[in-house]
């Protein structure tokens, strides 16, 4: 009974932290894991990069964007999906 309340303790705390706005949930960093890794926002991501050894950086940069908005833009299928065609229905 005793582990069943620490576990309702520790779930509800767990909310209460979570609707902090100031709250971060990345651990510490130790030998283990020597880097933090900072929230990010949807203009700016951050990626994790697990390599020989754990880094940070942007998830992407403009030429980056610009390069794969354009090849979509090329090669994209342009009338992908169902027609509208009662006579076949595949």
């Amino acid at each position: 009974m005793r582990s069943k309340r620490k576990f309702t303790h520790l779930v509800v705390e767990n909310k209460i932290r979570m609707k902090n706005p100031n709250y971060d949930p990345t651990p510490k960093t130790s030998s283990l894991i020597p880097v933090r890794w900072r929230p990010s926002r949807a203009s700016n991501p951050i990626a994790l990069i697990i390599d020989k050894r754990l880094t940070t950086g942007p998830m992407w940069d403009e030429d980056t964007i610009n390069f794969w908005n354009a090849t979509y833009s090329q090669y994209r299928r342009r009338n992908y999906g169902f027609k509208n065609d009662s006579h076949n229905v595949f």
